[in-house]
């Protein structure tokens, strides 16, 4: 009878898919130019934080070998994660969501090769709009959608999902993808990606880009 899966189990497969994806988006930095190479950067680092997030034993971060090695690479510091082995109920929640964010960083492979190529394209959407940039992103945009729907006496009714707010987005550039609508951010906003942890940086982009949507 085979073993019942183990937390660590289930946090270990999730760590090892997003160390596959930063591994991709690595190669892919290293292989794009411009923009997307630093879209490419920002992915992996994010995707490799994320795996280090999900250590169990945070003395085993410093000696996983194709963790490492690209973490290194990326310059991530890993000390940032050497915490207490007991997480408090804040982070298992959010190791809980990296975890389910983990399923969707895979390659998709069913499907015509046209299929793939769409659906690769919105995985990686997803993967850079759920990083630290991605957040400079969606303030730049908070215009596009509209505000909860409220009630008279101004109770929230119902808040939009963030599918949602991504087709508002979409119409709004006249794009199919929300990769579209970065690549077009993109060529308007310098620099969209640098310093992703700088809240001064994201002042300027987030408000670059709310600027531009009134040209």
């Amino acid at each position: 009878m085979p073993r019942k899966k183990r937390s660590s189990d289930i946090s270990y497969n999730a760590r090892r898919r997003f160390t596959r994806a930063a591994g991709r988006y690595l190669e892919k930095a290293k292989t794009s130019v411009g923009a997307a190479a630093s879209r490419y950067r920002e992915m992996a680092r994010d995707a490799i934080s994320k795996a280090a997030e999900l250590y169990e034993r945070k003395a085993d971060i410093q000696r996983s070998g194709k963790f490492s090695e690209i973490a290194g690479e990326l310059g991530v510091n890993l000390s940032e994660f050497m915490q207490s082995d007991t997480p408090n109920e804040r982070e298992q929640i959010r190791k809980e969501r990296l975890i389910s964010e983990s399923e969707k960083v895979t390659s998709p492979t069913a499907g015509t090769r046209e299929d793939r190529k769409q659906a690769r394209r919105d995985r990686e959407a997803q993967a850079i709009l759920n990083s630290p940039a991605g957040s400079r992103i969606y303030a730049g945009l908070v215009d596009v959608w509209t505000q909860p729907e409220y009630t008279e006496t101004g109770e929230i009714v119902r808040r939009k999902t963030q599918g949602e707010i991504n087709q508002k987005i979409m119409d709004y550039f006249g794009v199919n993808s929300m990769m579209d609508v970065i690549e077009i951010l993109e060529k308007q906003i310098p620099g969209m990606y640098a310093n992703p942890e700088s809240m001064e940086r994201y002042d300027v982009v987030s408000t670059s880009i709310m600027l531009g949507l009134y040209k």
